[in-house]
């Protein structure tokens, strides 16, 4: 594979492994604005951070596009369904679908870019490829996760990857998800979390955060989880890359 490809990141923390070992390899890299291009090989990687949801990730997506991507992968944290999944596992999506709206069509992924991911992933992490559902809210309650779960079958759950894969489908662009698992199927999450990551900055997070230590245990927990994630998405998109040159 050559050429242009986009990689699209909800959060800069979903980026940061990624960053980490591209900087690492001492890959070329330039910075545009809200752009970032790393040139390995014949392959231009181009990354963006959208911000979170639907609205954002198709915006983000059509701006990689009209910049020259000629493929999109979407790749962050996603919530578990699937009841064995552990935290850091690998997700590719086979196929994405939409939770609120059941007339909207189920849409397939690339084959091509799908054939790039590696069998396994790095520290004995499990790469597997499974459905992905995209929510318009976050899912916190381990009931709700399996009541997904049964009703789908899709595996894992974020809240932007059907944009892209919408946005790419209509362009005749390949697209894959790949995300990277923060959250199990069977942890609770208590619904104030939800509140502090709807503000739009880091004060507003911390005076809130700072107001109710009960929350304090799950923040340090969900923190050492996200960190993990990151690290194997990135180690697993770096492989990616090599797989495409």
């Amino acid at each position: 594979m050559r050429g242009k490809v986009g990689l699209l990141f909800a959060l800069r923390q979903e980026e940061s492994g990624f960053e980490r070992v591209m900087t690492e390899s001492r890959s070329n890299m330039r910075r545009d604005g809200w752009l970032t291009a790393w040139r390995i090989g014949g392959i231009e990687l181009m990354t963006a951070v959208s911000g979170v949801g639907r609205k954002r990730c198709a915006d983000a997506a059509l701006k990689l596009i009209e910049c020259g991507a000629e493929s999109i992968i979407c790749a962050g944290f996603a919530a578990a369904l699937h009841p064995n999944a552990r935290v850091g596992d690998i997700f590719a999506a086979e196929r994405v679908i939409l939770l609120s709206d059941t007339e909207q069509p189920v849409l397939k992924t690339s084959r091509a870019l799908a054939y790039a991911v590696p069998p396994h992933g790095p520290n004995g992490s499990i790469i597997r490829h499974a459905w992905l559902i995209t929510s318009d809210k976050i899912i916190l309650n381990a009931s709700d996760k399996a009541r997904l779960f049964h009703a789908t079958g899709a595996s894992i759950l974020d809240m932007e990857s059907y944009a892209a894969a919408r946005l790419c489908n209509e362009l005749n662009i390949p697209f894959l998800a790949i995300r990277s698992v923060s959250d199990s199927a069977l942890q609770d999450i208590p619904a104030q979390i939800s509140d502090l990551l709807s503000f739009p900055d880091q004060f507003s997070k911390v005076m809130f955060a700072v107001s109710r230590p009960h929350l304090w245990l799950y923040l340090i927990r969900l923190r050492s989880q996200a960190k993990l994630a990151a690290a194997n998405l990135g180690d697993t998109l770096a492989t990616m890359v090599l797989r495409m040159i």
